[in-house]
């Protein structure tokens, strides 16, 4: 069976090959696309729904400006204030609902970003004149900017705009608003009448009233702002008293509570609106004409939100049905159902800094429920960062994998000619390396005993994840293992590229490890690696260089010689454990003396980290140096390890 699926995929032709690869990156961009709008859209709608619940609620219960008030007491005037905006509701610090508002919105707006709206929904496309692309390009990319700016820098009332930076940083705000808001109605009454005879009927309809509704809320907005603000300025209404946090106000206001009182005006009334505390708030028609701004402001987000939700019904996504034996990148190391778990043990890392290597918002969610050291909270900003991460995890594996179904669907012309872009390759090493020295880092100053079977992990998820982009080498001793074994498996020039990414990515790594070192309990704990002095560094060296030897002659033996004509892929099932091996062995059997490394990139890290320690001059440049010297060693084992292998397949240079 398998014969046959050879022999018929070698019966097509290369342009029809080609065909449907490029009709099927289409489909998948256009999924993605419609997959990261709904997404933005979901969390838009939870934003608002948040702020608009925060609203009202602290309107009804009255404690809406307790920042500004004495604990448990109204307003000295006994009336409640009603913020103006939605962003005003949510700059308290002390408030949940402004964290969640900050989460969702945040999440929104980089999954609109992500989806690179709306390049790849057909039926919203423009043209393909300068013009129109660039108002695609702004629609795409103005209004979740703005939505950015408005979740990240809030607004204080204006009695409270004294200082330039807080002035400006309203401006900013305003200016978000406007991109967000405004923005985007423009920009889509632009699109709707370019694309007026190409849509069908209802979508039109449905879209047209979102815009001019969302057209009509955003202008009544700014027109209530401006007539309160004019009203304020001219004295008619909606004059908010406030004064300065003096000695004379805390005994004029004084509920009985000295300590109480001290905490609020000396600790929460400055960080919210500087040295001021409200006293007196309009009411009446001021009031109403508040809570209708708020209103507006909720129904214009809205608005905009079912409009990108519409988008997103009506998109002519084709589902163009690809025979799965045109899946030329299926191979045997997918079956590996190990390597998803690699990653998690290689999270053991983790573990002293987040209370485990949770990974997993169902987890994050739970665990407040079961621990009594867990808050919501926590769990939330856990869950946020999951998401965040897998969003940019999904984006890091299109950006690697762009362009590899260009290739023609001949299994030994895709094994000899499909070879990915340099960048693809160069950021498929980097994140690798990074990965692996990460771990590496936080087992070390966590003082992990895994922290060799952590490390093996990390490299193994990694070498089944990047190995057909890059090779999976992310260790500059196996990369000049691989590129002097010779069979233009990698040119001299590659090789070079490769090494630099790699130190690159070690030293990312090593400069987040020093930052989380600092907020552990053991910072004033210098970090250091084994007690290599009591064995020498010649004798550690060797051992270094040996285990690399190994490492690398592995990597050249299971990952670089000729496959099978009928093999779907360059590597194969065992590869990755294979190597992973590798580093556990040397790690358990190296960890007292030198750490165990076996890389170079690891080394560099470490010497990074060793830069941002407290400690003497003599003991830096002792570290500095005894890294140095391994480095030698480690690429020493690398050259060995390309003699070795030419002595031991004669078969690869006889061609």
């Amino acid at each position: 069976m398998r014969a046959f699926e050879v022999t018929t995929m070698r019966s097509f032709s290369v342009e029809s090959s080609q065909s449907l690869a490029h009709n099927r990156i289409d489909i998948l961009n256009r999924r993605w696309a419609a997959a990261m709008l709904c997404l933005g859209s979901v969390c838009g709608f939870t934003s608002i729904a948040l702020a608009t619940l925060a609203g009202n609620f602290n309107s009804i219960s009255g404690f809406e400006m307790k920042n500004a008030c004495f604990p448990h007491n109204a307003c000295p005037s006994g009336r409640s204030y009603h913020a103006e905006t939605v962003s005003e509701m949510v700059s308290k610090p002390d408030f949940p609902a402004a964290k969640l508002f900050f989460s969702f919105t945040l999440i929104g707006s980089i999954s609109l970003l992500l989806s690179r709206y709306p390049w790849e929904l057909k039926n919203v496309y423009t043209g393909g004149s300068p013009t129109r692309r660039l108002l695609t390009a702004a629609r795409a990319v103005l209004p979740p900017c703005g939505m950015l700016i408005v979740a990240t820098i809030p607004v204080v009332p204006r009695v409270a705009r004294q200082s330039t930076a807080i002035k400006l940083a309203c401006s900013v705000h305003s200016f978000g608003a406007t991109l967000y808001v405004a923005g985007y109605n423009f920009l889509e009454s632009c699109t709707l009448w370019i694309l007026w005879d190409r849509l069908e009927h209802l979508e039109r309809i449905l879209r047209t009233i979102c815009v001019v509704c969302g057209v009509l809320t955003t202008i009544s907005f700014f027109m209530c702002g401006t007539v309160y603000s004019y009203a304020q300025e001219l004295g008619i209404c909606c004059v908010d008293q406030w004064e300065n946090t003096t000695i004379a106000f805390e005994e004029k206001y004084h509920m009985g509570n000295e300590s109480a009182t001290d905490k609020v005006v000396d600790l929460l009334i400055p960080k919210v609106y500087g040295p001021f505390v409200l006293v007196n708030s309009a009411d009446g028609l001021a009031l109403l004409i508040k809570k209708f701004e708020f209103w507006l402001e909720e129904l214009a987000g809205i608005f905009v939100v079912v409009s990108h939700l519409l988008i997103w019904k009506f998109s002519k996504v084709q589902h163009l049905e690809v025979p799965e034996l045109l899946d030329i990148h299926s191979g045997p190391e997918q079956e590996a159902a190990s390597a998803p778990k690699c990653s998690e043990f290689g999270g053991h890392a983790l573990a002293p800094i987040s209370g485990g290597a949770i990974l997993n918002p169902a987890i994050a969610l739970g665990l407040p429920f079961i621990s009594h050291g867990s808050t919501v909270m926590f769990g939330i900003a856990y869950v946020v960062a999951e998401l965040l991460g897998a969003l940019i995890g999904v984006r890091l594996f299109e950006i690697l994998r762009a362009g590899s179904e260009d290739c023609c669907c001949d299994i030994e012309e895709y094994l000899e000619m499909c070879v990915p872009r340099l960048s693809a390759r160069l950021l498929g090493e980097g994140l690798g390396t990074f990965a692996l020295v990460f771990t590496f880092g936080l087992n070390v100053i966590g003082q992990s005993e895994a922290t060799a079977w952590s490390a093996a992990a990390a490299l193994i998820s990694m070498i089944y994840a990047l190995g057909k982009i890059s090779g999976g080498y992310f260790n500059p001793a196996v990369t000049l293992a691989v590129v002097l074994s010779g069979r233009s498996k990698c040119s001299v020039g590659d090789g070079f590229a490769y090494c630099g990414a790699q130190a690159v990515g070690a030293i990312a790594a090593g400069v987040i490890v020093a930052e989380y070192r600092f907020a552990a309990p053991t910072a004033w704990r210098p970090v250091t690696l084994p007690s290599w002095q009591e064995y020498g560094v010649a004798t550690v060296g060797i051992a270094e260089g040996v285990f690399t030897l190994v490492l690398a002659y592995v990597v050249l033996a299971c990952s670089t010689v000729t496959v099978l004509p009928a093999t779907k892929t360059r590597q194969n099932f065992y590869f990755g454990l294979a190597v992973g091996f590798c580093v556990m062995t040397g790690g358990c059997t190296l960890g007292s003396m030198s750490g165990g490394m076996l890389n170079p990139a690891v080394s560099v890290g470490v010497v990074t980290l060793n830069l941002f320690q407290e400690q003497s001059a003599q003991a830096r440049h002792l570290l500095l140096a005894f890294c140095l010297k391994l480095t030698a060693f480690q690429c020493t084992g690398g050259l060995l390890a390309a003699v070795v292998f030419r002595l031991t397949h004669p078969s690869e240079y006889s061609k």
